[in-house]
């Protein structure tokens, strides 16, 4: 080793011919022009508010910087009869709309079959908070969706667990664009994708998840740009199923434990990584980057460069 430095059937036949049809023609959310073609615009300032409003074809405004309970505001609903147990494999499928999971310690979030869908924080400093106290909940899945974009928003957990509890997954979904956001603090992943397709993340930090800052598996054209990853559990995970994955100028430090384990390759352009532990670089393809890791496998690696 040395230390280099170096800058339902029908409905699963449905998701999986759309995410293949995606992955051959990716289109992505277009924020200015999706935002004519929304038929509702809601503000919001609590956490219950926040779950009323996710509907299609809707812009939902944070308008408060103030954390929005979503934890709190989906048991009230559930008690209440006004959001359902989603149901399982073999139950039925469930009617687009909102829905919940019993985990360990309380309920999480599930938003199914919408489309057309933004949610914007509009304290331009702060942003939009969501937040979720069980530590084995995600703070928002999307289950079957499609053109989402979440822009401005700071998402996390109190109190991070482990085992289960994401910050935002994304199960069959395409065309999801995530800008100028945080998430962090998670039970395991800050970002987990499943039979996905056509994922833009931009200018946005993942941090503190005490597992993987970013989960991949059976996703196509997924692509971060000017994004932070840092203080996590471990690096990204990418599956034999995925496809198109890129990172640009993105900056990758103070991560513990394996910073890539990636089953097919994965391009870094013009990014700065810095990872003390012992690793290796498998399938990871570095395009003027600024590195510094002890690589196992640093003698794959004798044309990487200094980034500008």
């Amino acid at each position: 080793m040395r230390k280099i430095s170096f800058c339902g059937a029908l409905a699963l036949m449905l998701v999986c011919a759309m995410t293949l049809s995606s992955w051959t023609n990716p289109e992505m959310p277009d924020k200015k022009k999706a935002q004519d073609e929304y038929k509702r615009e809601v503000k919001v300032a609590t956490g219950r508010e926040f779950v009323e409003a996710l509907q299609s074809d809707t812009r939902i405004h944070v308008v408060t910087s103030e954390p929005l309970n979503i934890s709190h505001a989906i048991e009230q609903m559930a008690q209440e009869g006004k959001i359902k147990h989603m149901p399982g494999e073999g139950q039925g499928e469930a009617e687009p709309g909102v829905y919940y999971t019993r985990e360990y310690d309380g309920l999480s979030i599930v938003v199914h079959r919408l489309h057309n869908l933004c949610i914007v924080g509009e304290d331009k400093k702060a942003g939009g908070n969501l937040l979720v106290i069980p530590r084995y909940a995600d703070v928002l899945k999307f289950n079957q969706c499609r053109d989402i974009v979440i822009d401005n928003m700071v998402m996390g957990h109190e109190e991070a667990g482990t085992c289960v509890g994401d910050v935002v997954v994304l199960d069959g979904c395409a065309n999801v664009a995530i800008s100028k956001s945080m998430l962090y603090g998670c039970g395991v992943d800050g970002l987990s994708t499943y039979r996905s397709a056509n994922i833009q993340v931009t200018n946005s930090d993942i941090y503190g998840c005490s597992d993987y800052a970013i989960m991949l598996f059976g996703t196509g054209h997924v692509a971060f740009e000017g994004c932070k990853i840092y203080n996590n559990g471990m690096g990204i995970r990418v599956d034999e199923e995925c496809d198109v994955v890129t990172f640009t100028k993105c900056e990758m430090h103070d991560n513990r434990g394996s910073l890539f384990f990636c089953d097919v390759p994965v391009t870094l352009t013009k990014c700065k990584v810095h990872h003390t532990y012992d690793d290796q670089a498998e399938n990871i393809n570095f395009v003027q980057c600024k590195v510094v890791m002890n690589l196992d496998n640093a003698e794959n690696y004798p044309d990487i460069g200094d980034g500008e």
